[in-house]
């Protein structure tokens, strides 16, 4: 397998690393460098390994990733569990950016802080997604769970970078580009 580090600002890549079958993907690869922030997709969302790279990075590099409803064991701030999907069905019917922070479980004693930065999609994008979760779960002979079709109506990051100084548009912004890294392939 190959992986790759690609550098959005400079246009190329600045990590590759062969591996047998076995070497996952990981935000880790390459040298973490101060001030960095690495862009993933929803394979990336698991508060271990972000956790690690600000650890590693001794909290000097950031993170974006796509997540799903099921990717966290979420809490609020005072330690009580958050609903993600109850927070999704109270954020009104807009296409405009809502913000919400939160933590996630690392492990028994420690918990990874995150902003979650969560899009509702237009009505016909969550139509074409619905039908499309819809025929795999058919496909599959499987029951879709409705809390699936609620997470669907939505595109959700979870990222390190601070409110302040990043607006929810730069963050969505910035995800948006990732895919330029499948171009560069």
């Amino acid at each position: 397998l190959v992986h790759a580090g690609y550098d959005l600002g400079g246009g190329g890549f600045f990590h590759l690393e062969l591996t047998d079958k076995y070497g996952a993907e990981s935000l880790l690869r390459g040298a973490l460098l101060p001030g960095e922030v690495r862009v993933g997709d929803r394979n990336f969302a698991n508060a271990k390994g972000l956790h690690s790279l600000r650890v590693q990075s001794h909290n000097q590099a950031d993170f974006i990733v796509r997540a799903g409803w099921k990717a966290f064991a979420l809490s609020q701030a005072d330690g009580t569990a958050f609903d993600l999907i109850a927070h999704l069905r109270a954020l009104p019917r807009d296409q405009q950016p809502h913000e919400v922070a939160v933590q996630a479980q690392v492990d028994k004693t420690t918990h990874l802080p995150l902003r979650l930065i969560i899009l509702r999609f237009s009505p016909e994008e969550t139509a074409k997604i619905h039908k499309r979760l819809r025929r795999r779960a058919q496909r599959d002979r499987k029951k879709l769970d409705p809390r699936t079709l609620v997470a669907a109506e939505f595109l959700i990051l979870a990222t390190s970078l601070p409110a302040e100084v990043y607006p929810a548009d730069e963050v969505l912004a910035v995800y948006r580009l990732r895919w330029q890294i499948e171009v560069a392939f």
